[in-house]
């Protein structure tokens, strides 16, 4: 078989739209499809076959017209300081916007000295990420890990259905943000693209503890 340059464009093209199903985000995703569509279109001026150029110069031109209005949404966003830090720290792989959502699910709290905001052997409800002051992990009686600021709580439970594997107590009078588990399950059906970033997060975060363990 002869390897021709539109044998290889137009391959590269089912290639790139094989690859289209692998993102989880859509902004990759539509800078994939838009990359196939010039693969198609040199395949087309190649090949001398001008409904291909003119349907992807119109597809690649529809993902372009998307990628601008995604681009100048998440730049329109405003963001408080510690919403910022959250972003980063917590959720980084949610896009601006969808972790606003996310926030706006939630309920600030301010728990006293000494709470016992989980419970070993109890399943949680919530998901709680610590927004000040510094939580104590016990097992059985013992001091096992301290959390400071930025660090969510509950979600290796949320992840795997099990009950809370230590009691954690904050130290000090301390905000938190704290979002029903059956809430943040909801998405899986209502935003599915958000609702696997969460779980990409979460998981992130899990492994980092243990990692510490």
């Amino acid at each position: 078989m002869e390897i021709t340059a539109s044998w290889v464009a137009l391959n590269f093209a089912y290639l790139l739209y094989v690859a289209a199903a692998v993102p989880k985000k859509i902004i990759p995703l539509r800078l994939v499809l838009l990359a196939a569509s010039v693969a198609f279109i040199v395949y087309g001026v190649i090949a001398g076959i001008n409904s291909i150029i003119i349907w992807n110069v119109l597809f690649g031109g529809a993902q372009i017209v998307q990628l601008v209005r995604l681009f100048l949404a998440e730049r329109n966003l405003s963001f408080t300081e510690e919403e910022l830090e959250a972003h980063a720290a917590i959720f980084p792989d949610l896009r601006g916007r969808d972790f606003l959502y996310v926030w706006s699910l939630g309920e600030e709290r301010l728990i006293p000295k000494s709470t016992k905001i989980m419970t070993q052997g109890v399943k949680n409800t919530d998901l709680v990420l610590l927004l000040d002051g510094i939580a104590e992990a016990f097992v059985d009686g013992r001091s096992v890990a301290q959390r400071p600021p930025l660090t969510l709580l509950g979600e290796m439970s949320f992840l795997t259905g099990a009950a809370a594997s230590a009691d954690v107590v904050v130290s000090a009078d301390t905000r938190v943000r704290c979002w029903p588990q059956d809430k943040v399950r909801a998405l899986e059906t209502l935003k599915p693209e958000i609702y696997s970033a969460l779980v990409a997060s979460m998981g992130r975060q899990v492994s980092e503890k243990l990692a510490t363990r």
